[in-house]
């Protein structure tokens, strides 16, 4: 089941894909119109770069774009530091932490920087995007955030000799109706994880201590909803 859903997956990330670079062939021939369009109009006079600016935000939000922010960055998973062999009695492959603390410490950071993450941000196929209407000052607080966990990683990956990784910051065009598209479905998951807790407490499956957990977990990502949902109803607006 794993193997067919990420094949899905796969696929639709490749049509995506597929539909935007058509979309970014016929967006940059519209620009170039307009470009000699302008420089026609002013008698072929140079155009500044304020003003080149100026015509190709223009044409990408005639043509349904908005500027995005997306979180690109690659984090290791806890199984960097382990050895696989093969188990000559059982023929079975078995996994060996050879850095036990590396991957206990790892797995830690990962959970953080997910934590920090989903706080501002959303998944998508593109990769994790955030809302344009997130002020910059927190942008920046969550930003630190990540890069101080990403540096306490790079940190532990010293010690089993591995490169380190970095955050990025990339600021891209993408259609409305995708970032609409994905947020709707995003929002839809947060919705099923919080059902799935109160579920759980309301059968009384869980222990005094999770349901604990769970209704501060459930708290939180209401509060991730309506500000997600804020940024849909913004976004749908504008449509």
């Amino acid at each position: 089941m794993n193997g067919d859903k990420k094949i899905i997956e796969e696929s639709e990330l490749e049509k995506e894909l597929k539909e935007m670079e058509k979309l970014e062939r016929e967006v940059e021939a519209k620009v170039e119109e307009k470009v000699q369009e302008k420089k026609t109009e002013e008698k072929k006079e140079e155009l500044s770069e304020e003003e080149v600016k100026k015509i190709v935000e223009k044409t990408l939000m005639d043509e349904g774009l908005i500027r995005y922010r997306v979180i690109a960055f690659e984090i290791p998973s806890m199984f960097i530091a382990t050895k696989y062999h093969e188990d000559e009695k059982s023929r079975s492959a078995k996994i060996e932490f050879h850095a036990y603390d590396v991957s206990k410490k790892l797995q830690s950071l990962r959970s953080s920087f997910y934590n920090i993450l989903r706080k501002f941000a959303f998944n998508s196929l593109t990769g994790w995007l955030v809302p344009s209407s997130i002020p910059d000052n927190e942008f920046k607080f969550y930003i630190d955030g990540l890069n101080n966990v990403m540096n306490s990683i790079n940190q532990l990956l010293k010690q089993i000799n591995y490169p380190e990784r970095k955050v990025y910051v990339l600021e891209v065009y993408l259609p409305r109706n995708y970032i609409i598209d994905q947020l709707k479905k995003y929002i839809e998951e947060l919705k099923m994880d919080v059902n799935e807790m109160k579920k759980k407490i309301q059968e009384q499956k869980v222990a005094k201590s999770t349901i604990k957990k769970y209704m501060s977990e459930i708290n939180e990502l209401e509060q991730i909803i309506s500000k997600l949902e804020n940024e849909l109803r913004r976004l749908e607006t504008q449509s």
